[in-house]
């Protein structure tokens, strides 16, 4: 099976309307999963009907991901390339992220034993962000939540200047 195939079955897709909007939504056809606003280093997303808060810290760069009701960390990801993209949740389970074919801009976060649960691909000029969850990994309910602070990097990380 092709890259291409991959991608197109599943029709899970970060929406927004122009590169630099500070507004997204992860849809799968026509449902809305997911959703994430930014608005300069911080932001708020939502999916399965809870709120969450977003925000990025220069100083070890990393961005934090919080519970918008409770303002109690959910988890915290880091964005040092050199010692690797790792999400690290409050229950202990963490998650890297790395690409896996730069030029076709394929990405994808793995659990701790190395198993791929969600790939990405990014055009190169801006656009939609197509998704694929891996099936082995229905049964975890994190991959909302490692889309968010993969799409919440993207923007985040955008300098302002």
């Amino acid at each position: 099976m092709s890259s291409a195939d991959i991608y197109s079955g599943g029709g899970l897709r970060w929406m927004t309307g122009h590169w630099w909007s500070s507004h997204c939504e992860l849809r799968q056809d026509d449902e809305l999963l997911a959703w994430v606003r930014i608005k300069g280093s911080r932001g708020t997303a939502g999916t399965g009907g809870r709120e969450y808060k977003l925000q990025r810290f220069r100083l070890r760069p990393y961005i934090t991901l919080r519970d918008g009701a409770t303002d109690e960390l959910v988890a915290r990801f880091a964005l040092i390339p050199k010692s690797g993209f790792l999400a690290e949740f409050d229950d202990g389970e963490s998650f890297r992220f790395g690409w896996v074919n730069w030029l076709r801009r394929e990405w994808n976060w793995t659990d701790e034993s190395g198993h791929a649960m969600l790939a990405s691909r990014r055009p190169w000029l801006g656009g939609i962000v197509e998704l694929r969850v891996d099936p082995s990994s229905g049964e975890r309910r994190k991959w909302p939540l490692l889309a968010i602070l993969e799409i919440g990097m993207a923007k985040l990380a955008i300098p302002w200047f």
